[in-house]
């Protein structure tokens, strides 16, 4: 009985003990973390899937360290990219704050992120230090932050052990999956220091800095032979330079391709090197090669910007524009703001008459160069010539305006003489390009051919080879051997898909439908069956795959070929009715002038002839009928 009375007396003391604390915790600690739930919103129950990495402030009292601040957090955003159920937000966008003066909660929300990550480097003699921290969005409160003191020469604490730890804490507030390995594995820190000096360098994109970053990526490598990521990236750069600073394209993808080798035998799953692969072969136009180095690259790196943007290129190029637009979506998702990324999105819009579900907003705030793009782009489709040249007088700025305006002027039945002198002494303009296509489109076809032929190679900017444009010249003039020659040249070159909408008189489609038509007339009707049954495939993939515009005029040229007119004026009426494409039916092409005759052609005719009468009117210019010669 003392026995079973003393252990009551313990229960009882244990009970009294246990609601004294639940008291402690639900008026103390309980009331506090209920109130740290609801401001913070529960970090590790959340489920935050998304972050953004801020560029690293420099700490140290040498300003030119700030290259390696920004590399130790563009190698973290790269090894958190890696992570499938983590949405990162890319490099051009988080590192467009740098410098200004924005809340994380402000940033997270052009970023579209959840969370935040920032912090701070400090070098001094041989330590570094490296603080950083994980802050919620929505409310700026820390859900995380850690201070590493390392030695400078242990590369293996900065790449391995530093990244690793960091990924290792987000994962308790965020549900990231898998670990995330080094974006970086090597033990020399020379090259390191190289390594990073070259990220700083080529994301410049200027002649110099291109150049730099070579030399940076080719220090590091001659360092470290093994170096997979410097090897990749001096790849970038070598390619690079052949747009900013006119190095020889042939030399550079020799160069090019034997550096991305040599990286994925040493890392063959390495992200950046497949997408390196994928850019050069969608350059050459080999689309489908194309394609197999982007996915291998996305599957290394979900968060690969740059593969997504080209992989939606590519898709487009190819005719599947829903996948092409959803890869273009998401690449705009992890870089929201991203110039050429938004451009490619709009362009689905703008070419192709699909819901792109751009964000204009962003895009006017955060690159107006590009918003004033698109809004040109947009007035074009519509055929509002007098809405682009209000555009001009609002932006006369804006590095095209001169162009647009005279080419709308054009349309609208101006001379444009004085301007098209005016456009060819400017060197940032495809004017010549523009000059050429202009006397085309007025059936000058000698001019343009002689003007054509004392251009250099480089002069031409838009994406079209000189044979593109010789070829054209030669099918409108009837010369039809000299049309195959040029035309069979221009589709086997590499490059030129500068330009992909396939209503454009020199696109890759419509090109191939002139170079059908001239094999016909030579009497090479097996070669040009070729070429128009992948054109039909094309136009087919185009509408099966979403497209409300674009794909009429070809439609019709090529119902043209088949003789079925009545069929090819109504693909017609269509184009004219969806984007009032007037262009074509200004230019003397040998399909379109087979249907001349016709009653309902005549119609379309006076149809567009009264649009840009009423596009003068807005301008408070006469008729075409009463304009003054």
């Amino acid at each position: 009985t003392a026995s079973t009375g003393r252990k009551i007396d313990f229960i009882i003391i244990g009970l009294l003990l246990a609601a004294i604390l639940f008291l402690v915790l639900d008026n103390y600690i309980l009331d506090q973390s209920a109130d740290i739930q609801t401001t913070t919103g529960a970090a590790a129950g959340s489920g935050y899937g998304s972050i953004g990495v801020l560029p690293f402030d420099n700490m140290s009292n040498d300003p030119d360290q700030e290259y390696f601040s920004d590399g130790i957090a563009e190698e973290l955003l790269n090894a958190l990219a890696k992570l499938k159920h983590l949405r990162v937000a890319a490099r051009t966008s988080s590192f467009a704050f740098k410098g200004q003066n924005h809340s994380i909660t402000e940033i997270g929300n052009k970023l579209n992120v959840d969370t935040m990550l920032e912090g701070s480097v400090r070098k001094s003699g041989t330590r570094l230090r490296i603080t950083a921290q994980l802050i919620d969005v929505e409310n700026g409160y820390h859900l995380w932050s850690e201070t590493y003191d390392r030695e400078l020469t242990d590369v293996f604490a900065i790449q391995d052990e530093l990244t690793a730890a960091i990924v290792s804490a987000l994962r308790v507030h965020l549900d990231v999956g898998e670990e995330a390995g080094a974006a970086t594995a090597i033990n020399n820190w020379e090259a390191y220091d190289a390594y990073l000096k070259g990220l700083h360098a080529i994301r410049q994109r200027t002649g110099d800095s291109v150049a730099d970053a070579i030399a940076y990526f080719e220090k590091a490598t001659d360092l470290e032979p093994d170096f997979a990521m410097a090897l990749a990236r001096q790849a970038q750069a070598v390619l690079l330079a052949v747009t900013y600073a006119d190095a020889p394209r042939n030399e550079a993808w020799r160069t090019a391709t034997a550096l991305i080798d040599r990286a994925l035998s040493k890392d063959p799953a390495l992200a950046e090197a497949h997408t390196a692969r994928g850019y050069m072969s969608l350059e050459d136009n080999d689309c489908e090669q194309a394609l197999l180095s982007f996915d291998k690259a996305l599957a290394s790196n979900p968060g690969q910007v740059e593969a997504l943007h080209w992989r939606g290129l590519c898709l487009k190029l190819l005719g599947r524009l829903r996948e092409g637009l959803a890869a273009a979506q998401y690449a705009h998702r992890l870089d929201p703001l991203h110039a050429s990324v938004f451009t490619s999105l709009a362009d689905f819009e703008t070419d192709y008459g699909m819901d792109a579900d751009l964000n204009t907003d962003a895009a006017q705030e955060n690159y107006p160069d590009r918003y004033v793009d698109y809004q040109f782009d947009a007035a074009f489709r519509q055929s509002g010539y007098a809405q682009i040249i209000a555009l001009t007088r609002t932006y006369p700025d804006h590095f095209a305006s001169p162009m647009h305006e005279a080419f709308a002027e054009f349309v609208l039945g101006e001379n444009i003489d004085a301007r098209l002198a005016e456009l060819l002494q400017k060197n940032d303009l495809p004017a010549h390009d523009f000059y050429v296509f202009i006397h085309m489109l007025r059936g000058e076809l000698e001019e343009a051919e002689r003007y054509l032929g004392e251009l250099s190679p480089d002069a031409l900017k838009w994406g079209f080879s000189a044979d593109s444009f010789l070829g054209l010249i030669y099918y409108q003039s009837g010369n039809y051997p000299g049309a195959v020659s040029a035309l069979e040249r221009s589709l086997a070159q590499p490059g030129g898909s500068g330009i992909v909408d396939p209503s454009i008189p020199l696109s890759r489609l419509n090109l191939a439908i002139s170079l059908a038509d001239a094999l016909q007339r030579t009497g090479e009707k097996q070669a040009a069956e070729r070429h128009l049954d992948w054109a039909y495939r094309y136009v087919t993939t185009l509408k099966n795959n979403g497209a409300r515009e674009a794909y009429q005029v070809p439609e019709a040229r090529l119902l043209v070929l088949r003789g079925e007119e009545e069929a090819a004026i109504e693909a017609l009426e269509q184009a004219v009715l969806l984007h009032g494409d007037a262009v074509w039916l200004r230019m003397n092409d040998p399909v379109i002038n087979r249907l001349a005759g016709n009653a309902r052609m005549i119609a379309l005719r006076e149809q567009i002839g009264n649009h840009l009468d009423a596009e003068r009117a807005k301008l408070g210019w006469p008729p075409l009928s009463q304009r003054a010669e």
